[in-house]
């Protein structure tokens, strides 16, 4: 197989792989939630579980050095805003709503990147994109306006409605750590972005994570 081809081939199983397990997740998030341990709680887990896995991994890489005096400032914002905060109003969201409406919602992530970067960098949005764009925006409305009032689950509008803004803030996240993302090792910036995340989401999860069924029962 042609070198070029066996990179696309890599390229088409990693973003394969990269779904199923995004699938995977908003219903193993679900089940955990439900059970085991509580919103701020999860996301102190979750990200202390990222840091561990980051930095086993970087352990037998080569590492990209970070200029923290230029890069830094970037780094810190995306580990509050694209993990801890995240995740936090990610999981509260998912913890009232259906994983379905979860998924739904989700989706808007590469729409809402395209509408800010258009108002931060000007960047041009053509009237195929615009269409897209409109139709996207009143699918989700629909789901978080309506879908509600046909589910049994308690605060789904709440829950709607929440994860409408972990996505807005997913995609703020995934613009202000582009510039950075093309610059470094993904390992390498994950384990300082993992790390400034648990940082902060850990003063406010730790509570939880003593108090939680997993620890203090063993069975949800």
């Amino acid at each position: 197989m042609e070198p070029s081809k066996r990179s696309e081939l890599i390229g088409h199983l990693a973003a394969l792989s990269a779904i199923i397990f995004f699938a995977l997740n908003i219903p193993a998030t679900v089940y955990i939630l439900k059970g085991w341990i509580e919103p701020a709680g999860y996301t102190s887990c979750r990200l202390l579980g990222g840091v561990i896995t980051a930095w086993i991994i970087s352990a037998f890489i080569k590492n990209t050095p970070i200029d923290w005096k230029k890069d830094g400032l970037t780094i810190l914002l995306g580990g509050m805003i694209g993990m801890a905060i995240f995740f936090y109003i990610f999981s509260a969201g998912l913890f009232k709503t259906s994983p379905i409406d979860a998924s739904i919602i989700l989706t808007l992530s590469p729409v809402l990147v395209l509408i800010i970067s258009a108002i931060v960098f000007k960047e041009q949005i053509t009237q195929r994109k615009s269409l897209g764009i409109l139709l996207a925006l009143a699918g989700a409305l629909m789901v978080i306006l309506l879908q509600h009032q046909n589910s049994t689950i308690h605060g789904a509008l709440t829950g709607n409605l929440l994860m409408l803004a972990s996505t807005v803030i997913y995609a703020v996240y995934l613009i202000i750590s582009r510039g950075i993302s093309s610059k470094y090792n993904p390992v390498t910036l994950l384990r300082w972005i993992f790390l400034s995340g648990l940082i902060v989401a850990l003063p406010f999860g730790f509570s939880e994570i003593l108090h939680s069924p997993m620890v203090t029962q063993g069975d949800p």
